[in-house]
């Protein structure tokens, strides 16, 4: 009797030393800012994975204990809700991702906030709706995508600048290089259209067909402007030479 007592209390030592260890760490992970979240994600994941061996490894007789089913429970459900976390701590998410999540859910998370913590999201019901918001993550990272494109479209045409050179001994400037300029105009303007087929550009829609808007006009007139510079070079030199130019 004393011998089986013996066992029983070294299977409930094993139990509750591995119980109160999730506990502790759940708790405290539930206390982690959202801002320092990425930084302890990878952590997390570790430290979670390593408690659900731990449990797997318990012997057989321990898993028919309450307290058992209670600390399998706590780790599958905090295993299930990491993927979820790792997804709506990107960058990519922005206000308007989190306005989309408290519609959908009903639930109002308080991202605009310091106080917004991990806690948050493990009390809400968001699980009910895993599908819809790893659509919501999946947006966020092609909108991302189309944000940063459209912003090296605008930032390498910011900063462009035409060549001129001298005519003869003309003294007048033409325009240099424009074919380049000219194909790399059109190729901003193909990358713009594909940003505007995009299923996920609304957020960006009318600030890529402005910049589109902007871009064609400009090849326009480029054109024009390399249209009537090749007659006048063509021109010049039978206006200014000969019978003519007398």
């Amino acid at each position: 009797a004393i011998k089986k007592t013996r066992n029983e209390i070294s299977l409930l030592d094993l139990l509750y030393t591995l119980y109160l260890d999730v506990i502790e760490t759940l708790d405290n992970y539930r206390k982690v800012s959202w801002a320092d979240l990425s930084d302890q994600y990878e952590a997390m994941v570790e430290v979670t994975n390593g408690f659900d061996m731990r449990c797997r490894k318990l012997p057989k007789k321990l898993k028919e204990w309450e307290a058992y089913l209670v600390l399998r429970e706590k780790i599958t459900d905090f295993q299930d809700m990491l993927p979820l976390v790792e997804e709506l701590s990107k960058d990519s998410v922005k206000p308007r991702h989190w306005h989309e999540i408290i519609k959908l859910t009903g639930t109002t998370y308080p991202f605009d906030s310091e106080a917004f913590a991990l806690s948050h999201i493990l009390d809400s019901n968001i699980l009910e709706f895993k599908e819809e918001v790893e659509e919501i993550a999946e947006g966020a990272d092609k909108q991302l995508q189309i944000e940063t494109k459209l912003a090296e479209v605008k930032e390498m045409w910011s900063r462009r600048n035409f060549e001129f050179g001298m005519w003869k001994d003309r003294g007048v400037q033409i325009l240099l290089a424009f074919g380049a300029v000219i194909e790399d105009l059109e190729d901003a303007q193909l990358q713009l259209q594909t940003l505007l087929s995009m299923r996920h550009v609304a957020p960006f829609r009318s600030e890529v067909q402005d910049k589109l808007t902007e871009l064609s006009n400009t090849t326009d007139e480029l054109e024009l402007w390399v249209k009537v510079q090749m007659m006048w070079t063509a021109l010049e030199s039978v206006f200014m030479g000969g019978d003519i130019a007398k």
